[in-house]
């Protein structure tokens, strides 16, 4: 079976925490079973988005406690700050 350049793009949800073998596969059986499965696959992709949404809150409070420190220790906190609200 192939799968169209929308169906392959759609069969990859590894952005942030890498999903285990066994997540990929189930996503993959999905994205071939159809668009019956279409709210399982949504429902994969919001999970996907909550850990993402997650590990950023951990990196921004990572980057904070960095700069932070930076400061104390008399350097320059970056100028380099992420774009966009991430909370």
């Amino acid at each position: 079976m192939s799968f169209t350049p929308h169906e392959t793009a759609d069969a990859s949800p590894t952005a942030g925490r890498e999903l285990t073998i066994a997540e990929v596969s189930r996503y993959i059986e999905l994205v071939r079973a159809g668009e019956a499965t279409t709210s399982q696959r949504l429902q994969i992709m919001i999970d996907q988005r909550e850990r993402i949404l997650a590990q950023v809150q951990q990196l921004e409070l990572a980057l904070a406690t960095t700069e932070h420190k930076i400061t104390t220790y008399g350097g320059a906190p970056s100028a380099h700050r992420p774009q966009g609200d991430h909370s």
